[in-house]
């Protein structure tokens, strides 16, 4: 991944649970992978450390804690909230 054009080596890290890890950055996006199998331990978007010039943080993280085959497809969740049109 570290061979892609605009894309960082970090090091090692620890991922929000405490994880070894190697991350990789590119742009405002982060990526933490296993060293041992390459799983995808933690991505996040934007995260950055407070400083005395830019003291507030946003973005967002997400931590993948475990990994493997769905015995089922997820649940839809509706993608509109608005009242429904009237049939006519």
């Amino acid at each position: 991944m570290a061979k892609v054009p605009g894309v960082a080596l970090v090091g090692a890290v620890k991922d929000s649970s405490g994880r070894s890890g190697i991350a990789i950055r590119r742009g405002d996006q982060s990526y933490v992978v296993d060293p041992g199998d390459g799983r995808l331990l933690e991505e996040s978007k934007g995260i950055s450390k407070a400083t005395p010039e830019a003291p507030s943080v946003a973005g967002w993280r997400a931590t993948y804690l475990e990994q493997g085959p769905a015995e089922t497809a997820p649940a839809p969740t509706p993608t509109h909230a608005g009242p429904r049109p009237a049939k006519g």
